[in-house]
């Protein structure tokens, strides 16, 4: 099936751990090693609907829902661990060991949504369990894809060294964490997000049930009028705008060190008495950066540009509500989405950072061998 993204994926994935343990040297030396594989797919859904709670004397209805929203958002996740403990006795008085571990996690989603809304006048029907030939006032879809990476590994060499009188311990630890959503480090910026584009609602009818007045979540919207929301070539930018790319930057690195050095001295004394000290240092670097509110670009290519769209990327992705709801055009189609991963590489290869000029946003592919596609939207744009 083709979730989260636009890729056909396997929905059962593997799982594995593996763990060993030994001693080695008249048990001088121990050894204990462990990794653990997880891939789990989620379908993340959630339903959104308004209430008007306000009857009129016209319209005494106690309560109709005037909005229909569904997000459907499948995502995919992968952890993976790796950890590593090394035990070794010097001698009768000094061990050391070393500890480690590693950790990889990778997630990717996708945030769409589809929903349509009217007012309590225009509701036909009981405004409750049904919706008889209601006209829309307003429909919202979005299309958001969210790519995470996680990186981490932890080192702690430790050592103890005792004699009767004497607990001498000490540790180095160096740890750093990663946290990544940068859709640039996909091949095909799988956690992009596609814009700026909206179908019109104007002659977009709809009735929409409940069966037998089931679950509130178990909407089934069908609409009867108007350009249909199964065909992406309707989704357009205004006569002033452009279809929109971007992709999240939101990068967070941590990295610790910390030294510790404890002593413990037992004094010859019939009442058990010690004398303790030690000493800590430790350092944090903190690397923040989140560049995503100018990662954003207008598509200037073909059937891109003022007024354009993305029909030229349709996907094979299906919007799917679930729990018994779903939305369905008068083409019987579901809600259009694009193609995220097509479009992502598209990106990746003829993205512009340069100025350019409107006779090159309407240059034609064929007069071009290096078209600058995509035009960062912080670019003027000269005549």
């Amino acid at each position: 099936m083709t979730k989260p993204d636009d890729r056909a994926r396997r929905l059962i994935l593997p799982n594995a751990s593996f763990e060993y343990a030994n001693s080695f040297l008249d048990h001088k030396l121990g050894v204990l090693f462990s990794v653990q594989e997880s891939n789990i797919f989620n379908e993340q859904r959630q339903y959104v609907p308004t209430y008007d709670a306000t009857p009129t004397a016209t319209d005494p209805r106690p309560l109709v829902i005037t909005r229909i929203q569904y997000k459907d958002g499948p995502k995919v996740t992968e952890r993976s661990t790796f950890s590593f403990t090394v035990d070794y006795k010097v001698s009768p008085n000094l061990s050391v060991s070393q500890i480690g571990t590693l950790n990889n996690y990778g997630m990717l989603t996708s945030n769409r949504s589809f929903g349509v809304s009217t007012t309590r006048a225009n509701v036909g029907g009981d405004g409750w369990n049904q919706w008889v030939d209601t006209p829309i006032t307003g429909l919202t879809n979005s299309w958001s894809y969210l790519r995470k990476r996680t990186h981490g590994y932890t080192y702690l060499p430790m050592f103890e060294y005792k004699t009767r009188s004497w607990n001498i311990t000490g540790s180095a630890a160096v740890s750093q964490s990663t946290n990544n959503y940068a859709g640039g480090q996909s091949n095909s910026l799988a956690g992009n997000n596609m814009g700026g584009v909206t179908i019109p609602v104007t002659g977009i009818r709809v009735n929409a049930a409940r069966p037998n007045g089931g679950d509130l979540y178990a909407w089934q919207v069908v609409q009867s009028a108007g350009p249909s929301w199964s065909d992406l070539s309707n989704y357009k930018a205004s006569a002033t705008g452009f279809p929109t790319f971007g992709f999240d930057g939101r990068y967070n690195r941590v990295l610790k060190y910390q030294g510790r050095l404890d002593a413990r001295y037992t004094l010859p004394t019939s009442i058990p008495t010690w004398i303790k000290g030690g000493v800590n240092i430790a350092e944090t670097t903190y690397i923040f950066r989140n560049p995503t509110s100018w990662q954003s670009w207008n598509y200037v290519g073909p059937g891109g540009g003022l007024g354009g769209s993305w029909a030229l990327y349709p996907s094979a992705a299906v919007f799917s509500p679930g729990h018994g709801g779903f939305f369905v055009s008068d083409t019987g189609g579901t809600p259009a989405i694009p193609n995220h991963n097509v479009v992502g590489d598209l990106f990746r290869r003829t993205r512009s950072t340069s100025n350019t000029t409107k006779a090159q946003l309407t240059t034609s592919r064929a007069s071009s061998t290096r078209r600058n596609t995509f035009v960062s939207k912080s670019t003027p744009v000269t005549a």
